[in-house]
């Protein structure tokens, strides 16, 4: 009745019943948290790596003319063709049309070059001259287009050789009656190649940089393959949601305008095949040509590197000119332009765990053959079938197994047109009957 005895209040808690603190977690040691760390970076990898495979996308060049002249038309086909938009437009394939022909005019005088006046000048192909220095004299392949056999003190470039020739001729003519002792004492050498495997090599290289364009225009027919054929908006304004923290904001431009690859009329898609798809392909069958053939009659070392390096400056004219003479409204939009999802494999929702099994299975040593290079095969195997191309055209095989130059007629006259540029085996250079060198059989 007095309070006390548990009625009216509730007894004092003798024990503190506030949430006791957790416990502190035990120190782990060097070796622990550095595989924790490992851990970490192999479940990273085990989601980035799958995840790249199973995405595929498709997008013209972004620092190109040829992206330009795809995607500028059909930003000013979205806007509905307003002034500005239509001249940005018509400028791409104004720029486009130029690199062209820049890039044909270059090559055209290369291949006339070798077609029409190094003929006039007497110089036979290159072929295998001078590859087997090293086993000289004596050995297999060691006669030169001279007639004698090739050695290291007497390897000259064409040029060299031609004009020892010419003084050794003049003094005939001048000492008739020194024939004989002229030919013993006056030695104009052979001409021939100063490091076959350097020739090789540069090859390699340039058809490197051919390979990657030869992927790029892959990659643009792709690209038309997979979009939808119907006239879908290319650029688009996102506004952003009431209320949202981009109301009260500036807005970051990269965010409020995209810039997409999508659909277009299957009319715009015949005309980007017709006038930027088989001219890419056109001239980088036209540089693979002449570049091929100007290293292979390349005789001396640093002449081959530097023109190796000079050839892929024709391939990268396009990008060159893009960066030079375009717009900044041109270069942003492009910088702006997102590629076009083709299809992204669905990841199963799964554990950590289940991720990093996966992961690391599909990476193991028995998936290697995944990871093997096929872009590096098939640069392999882009030059090996250009030296064959230059090969079975320009040259004859011996009985020791090596390439010697063709029977060589002077042309019928120095005009080169264009066809026959452009298309040698359908439109062959009008030659003379009658051959001013052949390969020599025997020494002199």
């Amino acid at each position: 009745g007095n309070g006390f005895d548990g009625g009216g209040y509730a007894p004092v808690p003798t024990e503190d019943t506030s949430a006791a603190p957790a416990p502190a977690a035990a120190p782990i040691s060097e070796h622990e948290r550095l595989l924790q760390e490992q851990r970490n970076s192999m479940l990273a990898a085990a989601k980035l790596i799958p995840s790249v495979r199973r995405l595929a996308t498709a997008s013209p060049e972004t620092s190109s003319l040829y992206g330009s002249a795809v995607v500028m038309p059909q930003i000013a086909r979205s806007c509905g063709w307003p002034p500005e938009l239509l001249m940005l437009a018509i400028r791409s394939y104004m720029f486009l049309l130029i690199n062209i022909g820049l890039v044909v005019t270059m090559l055209y005088y290369i291949s006339k070059e070798h077609s029409i006046m190094s003929h006039f000048a007497g110089q036979m192909y290159l072929c295998d001259f001078g590859a087997s220095v090293d086993a000289c004299p004596g050995g297999p392949g060691c006669l030169g287009p001279g007639g004698t056999e090739i050695t290291a003190p007497r390897l000259y470039s064409f040029q060299s050789w031609t004009l020892r020739n010419f003084v050794k001729d003049s003094l005939k003519e001048i000492f008739p009656d020194k024939t004989r002792e002229i030919d013993r004492n006056v030695d104009p050498g052979e001409y021939g190649m100063e490091s076959y495997h350097c020739r090789l090599v540069c090859c390699f290289i340039f058809v490197l940089a051919l390979t990657k364009e030869f992927f790029s225009s892959v990659d643009l027919l792709r690209l038309f393959w997979h979009i939808p054929n119907r006239a879908e908006q290319w650029i688009v304004y996102q506004e952003p949601e009431p209320g949202s923290h981009a109301m009260s904001h500036a807005m970051p431009l990269t965010e409020a305008v995209r810039v997409k690859v999508c659909g277009m009329p299957v009319i715009w898609k015949v005309l980007n095949i017709v006038f930027v798809f088989l001219p890419k392909i056109f001239v980088w069958k036209l540089t693979a040509h002449s570049g091929i053939t100007f290293l292979m009659e390349t005789s001396d070392i640093t002449s081959l590197i530097i023109n190796a390096m000079a050839l892929t400056f024709i391939l990268n004219l396009d990008e060159i000119m893009f960066e030079t003479i375009t717009t900044p409204e041109t270069r942003y939009i492009m910088d702006m332009t997102e590629a076009f999802l083709i299809h992204e494999k669905a990841m199963a929702r799964e554990t950590e765990e289940e991720v990093l099994q996966e992961g690391m299975s599909s990476m193991s040593w028995c998936c290697t053959w995944q990871l093997m290079p096929a872009r590096l095969m098939s640069v392999v195997g882009l030059t090996a079938v250009f030296l064959y191309e230059y090969y079975y055209s320009k040259c004859v095989r011996t009985e020791y197994g090596d390439w010697v130059s063709k029977d060589m007629h002077f042309p019928a006259s120095t005009e080169y047109n264009i066809a026959s540029a452009l298309f040698p085996n359908f439109f062959p250079v009008g030659v003379e009957e009658n051959a001013y060198w052949s390969m020599p059989k025997a020494e002199k």
